[in-house]
């Protein structure tokens, strides 16, 4: 299916379910290949559509899906959205759709990614660039390749229209030898610019590096944290910024509008046009999506509005809402944290004497307002002495203050993209591993 296949059937459900209606047509194409013992066990592929509608009757609201676009299904999930929205009471603060929108331009689709351009021949042949270092290590690895496009369309009675495209690719293994293992990953949009190769290098290097890990004492130490680790706190720091939770004092940013939250050479964003994003450029409701400064220069900065929130608060809505009856608010996406020029070996002198984590597993909030967060390292835990890698670590479980952790920055890399996201990797003064966990 196209983008204008998708606006078609749009137009379709528009004409025929009368009331004040958004609709919504999705499809992905996407291909696995899986392998472990350095060899493929699997390679599948999927096709996945949906068409979504929201109606309006007045003040009432209902919705309906389908996973068919034959003219009968649609008329089916007209007929159940109406049938739900004239069941339901009336919703005094319900909105009518969105009008017409100046989305912002992304181009985030590469033919060179799409199954037709990267296809199964393709996923094989990077699948034993991966493995092939593993095997002449006398190791075994494990992982995935896959690939896909992603194509969806919306339009709305009151005249919004968008469409979007995109590739994604990724790349991901784990060698593992008798007592360590190694894990690498890329993301991408367009498979040219990946070295599988490379990867499987790294994998093993990891491997070897992490044999005959050491218990540490657990406590507070200075930290390197690579991109990939500081990827998976940015929502929680991000998520934080919901206007709709700071209204409602459930996030830390509720006290802190204003204040210095993070070491000043620190600024996060949502930008959908960040050319490692090229994210989708409206919300679930139609809206085009604004860039977001939400902390600047180390300061808590503006919030993330919904159309309902930013009307009960008369400004502007920012987009990023899920769409349909979400009284969520807005919520974080396309995150940006700006970074640095330091290299591998800058970060480890400028963090001296502390730890290394590869990668956080397991990440859970403790506390949202005070913007504490609890989970377990892994792949990768190593001891840094005199600015050096040293000793590998076996894992522990970490409880962290990330205004404390991002408000004490040693050093910055230069960022690089996680799909969604976009982080440097850093060196920081506080991190606290709390105890020990049993692999």
């Amino acid at each position: 299916m196209t983008t204008e296949q998708a606006l078609s059937i749009c137009e379709q459900v528009l004409a025929r379910c009368g009331g004040d209606a958004d609709v919504t047509v999705s499809q992905r194409d996407e291909a696995l290949l899986r392998f472990a013992n350095n060899q493929p066990i699997a390679h599948t592929t999927s096709q996945q559509a949906e068409v979504s509608l929201g109606l309006r009757l007045g003040q009432r609201y209902g919705q309906a899906t389908s996973q068919s676009t034959s003219p009968e299904a649609l008329d089916k999930m007209i007929a159940e959205a109406r049938a739900q929205a004239e069941l339901l009471p009336e919703e005094p603060d319900l909105l009518p759709s969105v009008g017409p929108q100046t989305l912002p331009e992304v181009a985030a689709y590469v033919p060179a990614g799409d199954l037709a351009g990267f296809g199964a021949e393709a996923r094989a042949a990077a699948m034993e660039a991966m493995v092939a270092p593993s095997r002449r290590a006398g190791m075994v690895a494990a992982g995935i390749c896959s690939n896909g496009v992603y194509r969806v369309a919306m339009a709305t009675t009151n005249g919004m229209r968008g469409a979007y495209e995109a590739t994604s690719l990724d790349y991901d293994l784990t060698a593992m030898a008798d007592d360590s293992s190694g894990r690498a990953s890329a993301w991408t949009r367009d498979p040219r610019s990946v070295d599988a190769a490379a990867l499987g290098d790294e994998a093993v290097d990891k491997a070897r590096r992490s044999a005959g890990p050491v218990a540490l004492e657990p406590g507070a130490y200075r930290v390197v944290l690579s991109a990939d680790a500081v990827s998976q706190l940015l929502y929680y720091l991000g998520g934080g910024f919901n206007a709709r939770a700071v209204k409602e004092g459930r996030t830390w940013v509720a006290t802190r509008r204003g204040q210095q939250v993070t070491a000043p050479c620190l600024s996060l964003a949502m930008d959908v046009t960040h050319p490692l994003l090229a994210a989708r450029p409206f919300d679930g409701d139609g809206g085009a999506v604004r860039q977001v400064t939400m902390i600047r220069d180390g300061i808590a900065a503006d919030l993330l509005y919904d159309r309902r929130t930013a009307a009960e608060d008369g400004v502007e809505a920012t987009g990023w809402s899920g769409g349909g009856r979400n009284a969520g608010g807005a919520g974080p996406a396309a995150l940006v944290l700006s970074g640095g020029s330091a290299s591998d070996d800058d970060l480890l002198a400028a963090c001296d004497d502390g730890v290394y984590v590869e990668r956080l597993w397991y990440t859970n909030w403790v506390d949202p307002q005070a913007c504490l967060v609890t989970g377990m390292t892994r792949d990768g835990l190593y001891r840094i002495r005199g600015g050096k890698l040293a000793e590998p670590l076996l894992n522990l479980r970490f409880n962290q203050g990330l205004l404390s952790l991002f408000g004490n920055i040693l050093a910055l890399s230069k960022p690089t993209a996680r799909e969604n996201i976009v982080a440097p990797a850093l060196a920081a003064g506080e991190f606290t591993l709390s105890s020990g966990t049993s692999f």
